[in-house]
């Protein structure tokens, strides 16, 4: 008896060990002395449209799991705010994170805003950075929000990470700090006609001088053409660079396409084979931050240049130089019959105007 209590009770320590592993908080790389754990409460909502369905867990800490909707509506974006109408002091903090989980099947869009007094609204604009660490990577990547949010893709799992010094105004003017802030939310971003659900969970204030601090104020992005153009013989080539940057950097597309290579010093190649499409680079400083730049491949321009009689300035491609060449050899070879037909009628004229004349001029001296 005593062995069966000892190990049932060895059985549920194992399994409560196994349920707090899988519910801990993670936060890359930093010690519990570098983040603390931040329970919203009551949490709010509206919306400018869309049907959203909000319901909270504290089971293993604070979920919020939400549906969006806006079947039905009108052509056009709809937001809904999740937010805490409470006064808070973040000052001893740099950045707030959090958990999602997109149970799409399609990607969405979301961002955060602080709000201080009355009208002063502030949240990550298009120039400004937010980091994204997907579940079980290392990396993080650094992305700029567009259109007021950021992507995530369908069934992403990870934490977002947003530095208060990236939030603006819609004038521009930056956070004067986080110490009064009467309120604060997460916006999420849906068109028309379409349905998501996502979670929220795992919050945390980020404490000011984190090993993410570098991230933080890091403001160096990908260098380099966001067109190509697709050549019609040989090789485009394209260089990408980080500037101001002298860690170890590796370039990397994000997916294998045949006829198009880049190299770890970030020398993009593309040949003629390849279609019109639009590509994403990759940038690993460190093995352990990355930054992203899409590239549109586009189809080369001189293949509708004009000259100013109209006629087309665009390079023979490798299939139609044989066609040209033949077509230059059987000109060749009439313009080589020609002539020489028309050497032959000389010669006969010649010929011919030669015994004309000597039969002229026996015919004279008979007379004579």
């Amino acid at each position: 008896m005593n062995c069966a209590k000892i190990n049932k009770e060895i059985i549920m320590l194992i399994c409560i060990m196994v349920i707090s592993f899988i519910n801990s908080t993670y936060v890359y790389g930093l010690s519990d002395l570098e983040f603390t754990e931040f329970a919203p409460i009551n949490m709010e909502k509206t919306a400018n449209g869309a049907i959203v369905e909000v319901n909270s867990n504290e089971t293993y800490g604070y979920e919020l799991d939400v549906n969006m909707s806006t079947k039905g509506l009108n052509e056009g974006y709809y937001t809904a705010y999740l937010y805490e109408d409470k006064s808070s002091d973040w000052s001893n903090y740099e950045a707030m994170s959090f958990h999602v989980s997109n149970n799409s099947d399609n990607p969405i869009r979301i961002n955060m805003n602080i709000k201080k007094g009355e009208d002063k609204v502030f949240s990550p604009s298009n120039d400004n950075i937010i980091l994204i660490q997907k579940n079980n990577s290392e990396i993080i990547e650094k992305v700029k929000p567009s259109y007021g949010t950021v992507e995530l893709p369908e069934r992403f799992e990870g934490i977002i990470y947003i530095p208060f010094n990236s939030f603006r105004e819609e004038n521009g003017s930056f956070l004067d700090g986080t110490n009064k802030i009467s309120s604060w939310g997460i916006i999420a971003t849906l068109a028309e006609n379409e349905e998501r659900n996502f979670k929220l969970s795992r919050f945390n204030l980020i404490n000011k001088g984190s090993k993410l601090e570098t991230y933080f104020d890091s403001n160096s992005f990908i260098k380099g053409k966001s067109i190509v153009q697709i050549p019609i013989v040989g090789e485009s080539i394209s260089d990408y660079k980080i500037e101001g940057s002298n860690r170890n950097i590796q370039f990397k597309l994000d997916n294998d396409i045949d006829g198009i290579t880049i190299s770890e010093n970030g020398r993009l190649t593309v040949t003629p084979d390849v279609v019109p499409q639009k590509i994403e680079i990759s940038a690993v400083l460190d093995n352990s931050i990355s930054e992203k730049i899409q590239i549109q491949l586009v189809t080369s321009w001189t293949l509708s240049a004009q000259e100013v009689d109209g006629t087309s300035k665009s390079i023979a491609k490798p299939d139609q130089i044989k066609e040209i060449i033949n077509s230059n050899e059987k000109n060749i070879l009439t313009n080589n019959v020609l002539i020489n037909t028309r050497i032959v009628i000389v010669f006969i004229s010649i010929i011919f105007g030669g015994l004309y004349w000597s039969w002229n001029r026996k015919n004279k001296d008979k007379l004579l």
